[in-house]
């Protein structure tokens, strides 16, 4: 036998891993921040430029992250915003900084059907617009399909470091936002990338290009899409790798998902391709096959996805 060659074909496997990230806190502690934030505020509310909130999809029972904007805010410092939702159909799960990058430190209050968020950090952003912090909701399970759960930024004040308001528009109108609740083939942009991945990965229902390969992989998000892999993780791909050739045997290794179906195929011109061995579902991140070493000549294997 001349040689045994692998040729990887698009396909699946999250491995991502996260690190942990600390933000630098001000002195206080966050169960003392809101307290503090909320008896050194104004009386009203002071509209220092503008916070909004976007629209968002997600499955029944599963969670969305949902960043809290602002603009034309230079010098921001410290924030409060009051969420108001709708408990029939979301609830809050969490609230965190957007990044350790930005040194806001979070505390938030739930009561009925609101949900208020401070975040304060010991010096103003130089920038003007940005994310204060990120709220994540979970959709109740049993919600049906196609209902949408408003989201209000029914209050919001800004200030610069040493609580000084920010320059702000009164009367400006007060952001709208919302969550819809949809089934798993729910693509409203039309664009072949069901609305809850987009929003999974790309942070919004029509944020992705099928054609676009944002992580460099080599996978286009369609096909990261089907495949089940992560399109903004390049380690998170379909591979299929040699192992070894012994008596006979070819032992090949999938990097797989588990519940995805995989057929591999043999050829000895890279043109005629013919399946080796039968279709197989994995179970776990790794597949492995053992198929009959073809003789007296080089092959060349690859791996397809079965829908």
């Amino acid at each position: 036998m001349a040689g045994i060659r692998t040729q990887n074909d698009p396909g699946a496997m999250h491995a991502a891993a996260r690190k942990a990230t600390s933000v630098r806190r001000p002195a206080m502690g966050l169960g003392a921040l809101l307290a503090w934030f909320l008896s050194s505020s104004p009386a009203g509310p002071l509209l220092a430029s503008q916070v909004f909130i976007g629209e968002h999809a997600v499955l029944p029972g599963d969670r969305v992250r949902v960043p809290i904007w602002f603009t034309n805010a230079p010098g921001v410092a410290s924030a409060a915003v009051t969420l108001r939702f709708d408990p029939g159909l979301v609830e809050p799960v969490s609230v965190s900084a957007p990044d350790a990058s930005s040194g806001f430190a979070v505390a938030s209050s739930v009561r009925d059907t609101t949900w208020q968020i401070v975040a304060a950090r010991e010096t103003g952003l130089a920038q003007s617009s940005g994310i204060l912090a990120v709220v994540t909701f979970r959709a109740r399970p049993g919600t049906v399909a196609g209902l949408t759960a408003p989201l209000t930024v029914a209050d919001y004040r800004l200030h610069g470091q040493h609580g000084r308001p920010l320059p702000g528009a009164p009367g400006a109108a007060l952001a709208q936002g919302q969550i819809t609740l949809v089934d798993p083939q729910t693509d409203r942009d039309a664009n072949g990338l069901p609305d809850w991945w987009e929003e999974r990965f790309f942070g919004g229902p029509s944020s992705a290009e099928p054609t676009a390969d944002p992580d460099g992989d080599g996978m286009r998000n369609w096909q990261e899409y089907w495949a089940g892999t992560d399109p903004v993780d390049a380690a998170s791909a379909l591979r299929l790798l040699l192992a070894r050739v012994i008596g006979g045997m070819v032992y090949l290794r999938i990097d797989s998902v588990p519940g995805k179906t995989y057929q591999c195929e043999q050829s000895v011109d890279l043109h005629d391709w013919q399946p080796a061995g039968a279709a197989v579902r994995a179970t776990t991140s790794v597949l492995q096959l053992a198929l009959p070493a073809p003789p007296d000549t080089q092959a060349y294997y690859r791996v397809r996805l079965v829908p």
